[in-house]
């Protein structure tokens, strides 16, 4: 009788007739199915992350992210490919997932938040990141001199020393206007761990922009050498952000294309030439609830926001997204594994102008 019951009403119930028109809307809605993964046939990450693409939710986004990195790799324009950082990542625990991508050449450019290669400076000098709690009492933990990131437990003391240090070496230079890049590239060469990610950028010319330095506790340690010239009346460093400006289109200028893979968020400087340029494939976070992916260097857990922007692309495309914090180190890992390798054309020489080349060795 149930049954009967249930078939009575599918008979009753019936829906309008399609026109061809919608008929062939439906049909190309429908088109594509999900593909369930098959465990006992992925046999490798990448079998995994390519099995991923034919998945839904937070599966698909990490599976296309993988697919977007993978056509980077292997354009044979061998695109200059911009990394892009913001975020706590050093102190999250991806110091040694972002040195791999440049030490294995899957990365030509660094744009980063002053903080994250503070944070990476911090280390290199023996400090270390402790893991903390997001319950802890801030005012407690501000009598002991311990700093907290989130979850995440550092020494005010070694950040105060590490700020002093800066200044210092600031104060080792010959006075003048400095890019970015060229002042981290002097603090590479004071910097005694292979395990660095400064340090490792500096080893294999990979430049360093941080557009908003100032901002940071590198710009703590500079003003500290300022205060100095301004006591003693004698002239000293200046971050010029209009050599970075320069240096940094003339980087993006001369690469035949280019390619721009943004981890946590999203630096206004390196999306706009990157894209500008006409040619390239973008990945980055979109942070809280904003379309155009910029958002907070405190927010946690953003997810990362995928599309790939040619001369011709749709730039309204949906975008996937993949959470930076897990689905980054995934990613960095595997295309560090299959890619260091097989990238077209070796190490780039990214410093092709001679008037980049005299800026920057000052």
């Amino acid at each position: 009788m149930a049954q009967n019951d249930e078939t009575n009403r599918d008979a009753a119930w019936s829906a309008k007739e399609l026109s061809a028109e919608e008929l062939e809307a439906k049909n190309a809605l429908l088109s594509q199915r999900v593909r369930a993964v098959a465990p006992s046939q992925t046999r490798t990450v990448a079998d995994l992350l390519r099995a991923f693409a034919g998945m839904s939710i937070q599966a698909r986004n990490l599976g296309q992210c993988y697919e977007v990195l993978e056509a980077m790799l292997r354009d044979p324009d061998r695109p200059t490919i911009l990394l892009g950082l913001a975020g706590p990542l050093i102190a999250g625990g991806l110091r040694q997932v972002i040195r791999e991508l440049v030490e294995h050449n899957l990365v030509d450019v660094v744009v980063s938040t002053g903080a994250i290669l503070y944070q990476d400076i911090y280390q290199a000098r023996g400090y270390a990141y402790y893991r903390g709690s997001i319950h802890a009492d801030d005012g407690a933990l501000r009598e002991l001199y311990v700093d907290r990131i989130y979850d995440t437990y550092v020494d005010e003391i070694g950040f105060a020393k590490t700020d002093t240090w800066i200044g210092r070496v600031a104060d080792e230079l010959a006075p003048g206007a400095y890019s970015s890049r060229t002042f981290m590239d002097a603090l590479a060469d004071r910097l005694d761990d292979p395990l660095s990610i400064v340090a490792t950028c500096r080893r294999h010319g990979v430049p360093m922009f941080l557009p908003a330095l100032n901002d940071s506790s590198i710009g703590i340690g500079l003003t500290e050498h300022h205060h100095r010239g301004v006591v003693s009346g004698k002239p000293g460093v200046v971050i010029s952000s209009i050599q970075d400006n320069y240096e940094l289109t003339q980087i993006v200028a001369r690469s035949p294309a280019t390619a721009a893979f943004f981890v946590a968020g999203d630096e206004a400087r390196i999306r706009e030439h990157a894209l500008g340029a006409g040619r390239g494939i973008e990945l980055h976070r979109q942070g809280g609830q904003r379309k155009d992916g910029a958002g907070r260097e405190d927010e946690h857990a953003q997810p990362c926001d995928l599309g790939e922007v040619q001369e011709q692309a749709d730039q309204d495309q949906d975008p996937a997204q993949a959470r930076a914090d897990i689905d980054g180190r995934v990613l960095a890992v595997r295309t560090g594994a299959e890619h260091a390798a097989r990238r077209p054309g070796g190490r780039q020489d990214v410093d092709a102008d001679p008037e980049v080349r005299r800026h920057r060795k000052g």
